[in-house]
């Protein structure tokens, strides 16, 4: 395992599974490995788990790969990423490294966090790259200077473990939508800062949207068979979600919606969450499949965020 010259900073990455492409997956683990201490891995499932010990056993330097226990069952992203934090802590990394399974580092990731935390305000809590959705090009900047922002993606981010305990961690009952921003908000209440360093890229993909659903997007404002062609351009790409989102997810999108607007009314983008869950079950109904069960999951999104309130 490859060691930088700031080793003392002791920096762990984890990586959260859940049905991986396993090559792929297997790929990314091989880039982040080079550059950090260990890597922790939380399966959300069991079939990836018992494929990750065999990878774990054949590895070159297995005592680097960290596999967390598990029981089987789906807990969501919050829960994986805190058990990860948590084991990074318990091994003294004063910062970890978070990533999805599908996002892809540079070479540099590691080495430029390291370069920048030498000289970084203490109040930093997190620092993160400038994500590149795989459906799009962006060019990297020449701009090595931090840009302090409001979110941050959970992947990408480098979390700084004492103020994660010291903030609560992430919201697990959250589940998974809107985790990152949540967490995001509540560091700034708190008074720390969230660095953003735009010459490094990481590339990852948002959702799954296939190359039908990209092109439908992208030509969203001609008429399509004649529905609603009088709705704006604007209008009708706030209707359309690129990422057809499952009912499963729907629920969550809308529930924790209506749960940060309340939490956090002080930023405008949680506002006006039933608006929203309005324009998403349009959106379902004018362009997605499965529209019983996707309408459904918002109602009851509804429903249970209005009733934990």
């Amino acid at each position: 395992m490859q060691k930088t010259e700031y080793e003392e900073l002791n920096i762990c990455a984890g990586i959260v599974v859940f049905h991986p492409d396993r090559k792929r997956l297997l790929t990314n683990m091989m880039q982040v490995l080079r550059q950090v201490n260990w890597l922790i891995l939380f399966c959300n499932e069991r079939d990836s788990y018992d494929w990750l010990e065999e990878v774990r056993h054949d590895a070159d330097d297995p005592e680097g790969i960290i596999l967390l226990p598990i029981d089987g069952e789906n807990h969501g992203i919050a829960y994986a990423c805190n058990r990860i934090v948590e084991e990074g802590s318990r091994r003294g990394s004063a910062w970890c490294l978070l990533l999805d399974q599908d996002s892809s580092i540079p070479d540099n990731m590691i080495l430029r966090y390291e370069e920048y935390l030498r000289d970084m305000d203490p109040k930093v809590a997190m620092l993160t790259p400038r994500i590149c959705d795989l459906r799009n090009r962006i060019e990297v900047s020449e701009d090595g200077d931090p840009k302090n922002v409001r979110f941050a993606i959970t992947s990408g981010s480098l979390v700084n473990t004492s103020v994660w305990e010291e903030v609560g961690g992430y919201r697990e009952d959250y589940f998974i939508d809107l985790v990152d921003q949540e967490y995001c908000a509540r560091l700034h209440r708190k008074g720390f800062f969230i660095h953003r360093l735009d010459d490094l890229i990481l590339s990852h993909e948002l959702g799954t949207v296939t190359k039908q659903e990209a092109e439908a997007e992208e030509n969203s404002d001609k008429p399509q068979d004649g529905t609603f062609q009088n709705i704006t351009k604007k209008s009708r790409l706030k209707l359309k979600d690129p990422y057809f989102y499952s009912a499963f997810r729907r629920y969550y999108i809308t529930r924790n919606r209506i749960w940060i607007a309340h939490e956090y009314p002080e930023y405008a983008e949680f506002r006006h969450p039933y608006l929203k869950a309005l324009k998403r079950a349009m959106g379902v109904l004018l362009y997605e499949d499965d529209k019983k069960n996707k309408l459904y999951a918002i109602l009851r999104g509804i429903h249970d965020a209005r009733k934990s309130l």
